[in-house]
Formats: structure tokens, C-alpha cells, sequence
């Protein structure tokens, strides 16, 4: 079995999603204060959960409202954090950066209505106005779910490097998401040393069968970039909406910061995503080269390399959090670490 085929089916980031319980209520009385009394909201379908990332959940629901004139129907989506996620993730700061790059180049869900506090739901929500398309981690894959064929599959894989491209390319200081960001002295170190503390902190791996790759990350640690860009942390099919073939919004910022562009460069094109980011006629080589002519840097292949093992390290500590969570009592499916450590050795051999 090649690297292509290893990790082809395996959810690692997939988690069962919550209940319904009481959202129904805690919506309504959400959106009379978020609208006025006047707008008078209702709810015109049921709360219904739906698969989401390993950080958050979230449902889906219609809404309508009297806007002054007539009622409204919208689609939404409401994303909360669980009580127990395997991704430490800032619902606060994604808010901000969404709120910051709304009518940007870069397509994102429009956040309709935030409760922080939280006030009215028993943890952290945000509500966003569904957008046009359907996601799918397995877009660019043979399976071909959306009908794209083969020709379409890859126009699609060269819009992900294309977006990326013109994320990267976007001046942060622009949107002033330098003020409301964590600024990191070392945008290198600082992601590295919170995972690789993680590991210690959590008592993740008794074994220490993750020290080959840890010490390898500290040995080959790379040099800060001249500038940094706003980092996804997520960047992959899985976390994109397609409408007719197009990219109609980016998802999931749950994991953005101020950084290195080559960390999602190398999140995206690591060994254990090959088979699910690239088609064929579509190579890692492809996706660099139109990731450069479409504006972003140019990068050293050694660190384009380090980011690589450094997106295996960081899938093995996410599934190794959820591993102990399944021991807890969490439900969802149980990650291939054994696999994942192979493949990180089989990395930096």
C-alpha cells in the first residue's frame, strides 16, 4: 500500500455531531434580541445537526423575520463549540477575522449574528447565512461526488492553489488583523512549540514514540519568514463549498493566524493528504507552481519539507487527543495512529 492509498478513507478530523436539545428556544430568544420585538422570528424548519470538524458543531436551520417591509426566510447555519473538542480552536478570533475580510476578495461565509459570552446558548455560537454550494472532503478524488469529471476536478484543484495564493497575498495590517491578532516574535517556533508542548502537557504519547519526529522539527526548526500572512490552518477540500464546479466560500478559520504562507502550503500538500488534494493530472509540483503564479512567495523546498512532516505531526497529536477522548466516552471514529506515526517516520527517513 503506497501513501496514496493509506489514509484515503480515514475521517481523522470527522465527529459525530450533537443533539438538537433545547437550540430551539435558545435560537429564538437569540434572535429577538439580535432583531427587535417587531421583527417577530420564527423558526420555519427543525434544528437538525450536521457533520462539521472535530472542533465545532453545527446545524442547520430556516429562519424568517419581518424586516420593515416584508418577511424574510434566510438558511443558517449555527456553529458552536462543543463541550469537549480535540482542536483547541478561538471562536472569538474568528469572528473577528471573518467580520474583517467580509466583502474581500476571498470567499467566506457571511456571520450574521455572534453570542461570545455566551449569553443565550451554553457555549460560544456563531450564526452564519448558508451559502451557495456543498462540501465534500473527497471533491477532488475519483469518487467525484459534485460530477465535476476529471477535467473539472482539476480546474477546481487549481482554484484551491489560486485562493490560497491570493489569501496569502492579502496584507493583514490592511484589515487590521495585525491589531487583533496574536503577533508572534517567531511565526515558526511559536506553532511549533504549541503542538510539540501539547504532547508533555496532555501526556499524549507515554511511549514516546513521536521523539524521532519531534527532535527531527527542532533540529530542522526553520527561520522566521521576512513577512507573515494570514494562515488558514485548515486549507483543504474538505473545508471549501462548491456551487457548478466553483469555489463559492472558504470555511472553517477556527485555526487562523498570523504566520508562515508555507504551513498551509504544507498542510495541503503532505504525504497523508496526496490522494485526497491531488487528482490526476493534478501533482504537488503543479499545485507549487500555480501557487506562484497566481502571487504567492516563492518557497525553499526545505521549508515547504519542514511544514510538511510538521502537518503529520499535528494530525498525530489531534488523533492521539482523540484517542483519549474516545477512552472518555466520546463517540465518533477511532484515528489511525499507529499509521499516522509510520507515515511521520517514513517523513523525515
Amino acid at each position: 500500500m503506497n501513501e496514496n492509498e493509506l489514509f484515503e478513507d480515514e475521517d481523522i478530523f470527522e465527529s459525530t455531531p450533537g443533539t438538537e436539545g433545547g437550540l430551539r428556544g435558545q435560537i429564538l430568544d437569540f434572535m429577538r434580541d439580535q432583531l427587535n420585538d417587531e421583527a417577530g422570528p420564527q423558526l420555519e424548519s427543525d434544528v437538525v445537526p450536521i457533520a462539521g470538524g472535530s472542533s465545532q458543531q453545527h446545524f442547520a436551520f430556516t429562519a424568517s423575520w419581518f424586516n420593515g417591509t416584508k418577511r424574510v426566510k434566510r438558511q443558517l447555519i449555527l456553529r458552536q463549540e462543543p463541550a469537549s473538542g480535540i482542536v483547541e480552536a478561538n471562536m472569538a478570533l474568528e469572528s473577528v477575522v471573518l467580520s474583517a475580510m467580509r466583502g474581500g476578495q476571498i470567499p467566506i461565509p457571511m456571520l450574521q449574528w455572534s453570542d461570545l459570552t455566551p449569553s443565550y446558548f451554553d457555549t460560544r455560537t456563531l450564526v452564519f447565512e448558508r451559502s451557495r454550494g456543498e462540501a465534500d472532503r473527497a471533491v477532488l478524488r475519483d469518487k467525484d461526488p459534485f460530477k465535476l469529471g476529471a477535467e473539472g476536478r482539476v480546474d477546481l484543484a487549481r482554484s484551491m492553489a489560486g485562493l490560497l495564493a491570493e489569501l496569502h497575498a492579502m496584507d493583514p495590517a490592511e484589515a487590521s488583523l495585525d491589531l487583533v491578532m496574536p503577533y508572534p516574535d517567531d511565526a515558526v517556533m511559536s506553532e511549533v512549540n504549541k503542538w510539540d508542548y501539547a504532547v508533555d502537557r496532555e501526556s499524549l504519547d507515554p511511549d514516546q514514540r513521536l521523539k524521532p519526529a519531534r527532535d527531527w522539527l527542532q533540529i530542522n526548526l526553520q527561520q522566521a519568514p521576512g513577512y507573515l500572512c494570514l494562515v488558514h490552518g485548515d486549507f483543504r477540500p474538505a473545508n471549501i463549498l462548491v456551487d457548478d464546479g466553483r469555489i463559492s466560500a472558504l470555511l472553517d478559520w477556527e485555526m487562523a493566524h498570523l504566520g508562515d504562507p508555507a504551513e498551509d502550503v504544507g498542510w495541503y500538500t503532505c504525504s497523508i493528504y496526496r490522494t485526497e488534494h491531488f487528482p490526476a493530472g493534478w501533482s504537488v509540483e503543479d499545485f507549487l507552481a500555480r501557487y506562484v503564479d497566481m502571487g504567492g512567495p516563492e518557497l525553499e523546498p526545505e521549508r515547504v519539507k519542514f511544514w510538511q512532516v510538521f502537518a503529520v505531526f499535528k494530525l498525530t497529536v489531534i488523533a492521539l487527543r482523540a484517542i483519549r477522548k474516545l477512552e472518555s466516552g466520546l463517540t465518533g471514529p477511532r484515528p489511525p495512529v499507529d499509521r499516522l506515526i509510520d507515515q511521520l517516520n517514513a517523513d523525515i527517513a
